[in-house]
């Protein structure tokens, strides 16, 4: 038996509406104090992969 996993609103927003945010963006978005432990984690990734884009 599988046990399927909510996803939170913001986890689902960032793969659809955010994915074309600057790395300025996503860095101002990390400064949010009230984000959760992993919603913090996958905004640092997605920061990190639009960094590397930018520098190429």
């Amino acid at each position: 038996m599988t046990i399927a996993t909510p996803v939170s609103p913001a986890i689902r927003t960032l793969d659809d509406a955010h994915s074309d945010l600057t790395f300025a963006q996503w860095s101002h978005r990390l400064t949010d104090p009230t984000l959760p432990a992993r919603t913090l984690g996958r905004y640092g990734e997605a920061a990190t992969c639009q960094w590397l884009r930018e520098r190429s």
